[in-house]
């Protein structure tokens, strides 16, 4: 139906094809999706069902976000028994042991940092940042290579996690916002019928 050469394809055909054939969302450029607002797709035929299936995506939604919040907290706290049980372990009551058990505590928090950068740089270069810049660009129509994706997830699930265990000065306030950007995508292409009419780029945004 397309040619898969075409540079650009119609975004009044984005509620039909996906994947896009075109690569348009590989760059950093700002897509226009002003068709979809035109009067023609305003006035097209709506089904009574639709607004049933914005709820239910919701629904879905709230879970998996509240799912990957609450296993990250507890990740986080784990981590962190783990790091600071070791260290006392190691001072055991006795003062002189100060300095080995200061040793690994900064050594643990250095390597856990570190873990989360690597990751970040060659893995999942899209979970840079608390992600709210990006997102923010992404809802006013700039296209960012790479910011929402399943490495780009888990990375940032991950990295997130290593980093707040490694003391860093960071919180999950703004990763999560990403991190729920993220998952929304993923609920969108569910294999659940009537969730197709939201996967356009009006209805992601």
């Amino acid at each position: 139906l397309f040619d898969s050469n075409l540079k650009a394809m119609d975004p009044r055909r984005s509620l039909q094809i996906y994947p896009r054939v075109d690569q348009v969302y590989k760059t950093k450029k700002s897509l226009n999706y002003d068709a979809m607002r035109t009067k023609i797709m305003q006035d097209r035929e709506h089904k009574k069902y639709e607004g049933l299936f914005d709820w239910c995506a919701y629904f879905i939604l709230a879970v998996f976000v509240a799912f990957v919040a609450s296993l990250m907290v507890e990740l986080e706290e784990s981590l962190t028994s783990v790091k600071k049980n070791i260290a006392n372990n190691i001072i055991d009551g006795n003062s002189d042991n100060l300095a080995k058990a200061w040793s690994f505590f900064t050594f643990f928090s250095v390597g856990l940092a570190l873990i989360a950068a690597l990751m970040t740089i060659f893995i999942g270069p899209g979970a840079y940042g608390s992600g709210v810049a990006e997102l923010i660009g992404y809802l006013n129509g700039v296209n960012y290579p790479k910011v929402f994706g399943g490495r780009t997830f888990i990375v940032k699930c991950i990295g997130v996690v290593l980093a707040v265990v490694a003391g860093l000065c960071i919180g999950k306030e703004g990763p999560l916002a990403h991190i729920g950007a993220n998952l929304a995508l993923i609920t969108l292409y569910l294999p659940i019928p009537g969730f197709e009419l939201f996967r356009n780029d009006v209805s992601k945004r």
